[in-house]
This record gives structure tokens, C-alpha cells and sequence, in this order.
């Protein structure tokens, strides 16, 4: 009888313990989503202020009536770089 009410005991503290491990792993996952989530919006934020930037030093260089045809072709590869990362980011922030 004594063997079977420690059994008992034993099973219910590991299950207690186990409870407790998952409370745990449990909060510790969910803390983790909210970190993933705000560095997401941190990132899509970045790269928003990024394209505006782009977008802007475009503007000033189109001012210039006469270009070299160097500043048109770095132009036109930022354009194309820019475009670029916003498709591979697009995809990357689908997977999450």
C-alpha cells in the first residue's frame, strides 16, 4: 500500500513538474512570436524608409538636365537592385 501511494506521488510531482516545464516553454514561445513579430514590423519599417530615401536621391539626380552616362547607369542598377530586394522581401516576410 505504502509502494502504491508513493508511486502516486512520484507520477503526480513529474507530472507537476512536466506542467510546469510547459507553462514555461509555453510562455517563452509566445514572448519569442512577439519579438519576431515587432522585428518584422521594425524591418518592412526599414526598408519603407529605405525606398523613400531612394526615391528621393532619384528625384535630385533627375534635376540634373545632363547626367554623365556613369550617374545614369548607377541609377538605373539602384532601380533595378531596389526592386529586386523588395521582391526577395516580399517573399522572405510570406514565409513568416
Amino acid at each position: 500500500m505504502t509502494n502504491l501511494f508513493e508511486l502516486l506521488n512520484l507520477a503526480q510531482e513529474r507530472s507537476d513538474k512536466m506542467a510546469k516545464r510547459l507553462q514555461l516553454m509555453t510562455q517563452r514561445y509566445e514572448a519569442l512570436e512577439k519579438r519576431r513579430a515587432v522585428e518584422v514590423e521594425g524591418f518592412k519599417t526599414d526598408l519603407k524608409h529605405l525606398r523613400q530615401k531612394f526615391k528621393d536621391v532619384e528625384k535630385q539626380l533627375l534635376k540634373v538636365k545632363e547626367l554623365p552616362e556613369q550617374s545614369t547607369r548607377v541609377l538605373i542598377f539602384l532601380r533595378v537592385f531596389l526592386n529586386c530586394v523588395s521582391v526577395y522581401v516580399s517573399v522572405f516576410l510570406s514565409w513568416l
